[in-house]
């Protein structure tokens, strides 16, 4: 999950510097997320928000099962 946010993270900031037109954006998904998460984004599952949960400052919303 660190790396995860890491990598979006150091993205954004090297995007900011760039021309749009050479932006790259990585989608991560853990727990095989990774299909539905649009590019920028970090989708993780029920059990791995249990694991992180308190241990990360992280800024989630649920989509509720299935989404």
């Amino acid at each position: 999950m660190q790396c995860a946010l890491g990598i979006q993270q150091k993205l954004g900031e090297h995007n900011a510097m760039i021309d749009p037109e050479r932006h790259m954006q990585f989608r991560i998904g853990l727990n095989r997320l990774q299909s539905i998460a649009e590019p920028g984004q970090i989708f993780i599952s029920r059990q791995v928000y249990d694991q992180v949960e308190g241990k990360l400052a992280l800024n989630v919303r649920e989509l509720g099962p299935g989404n």
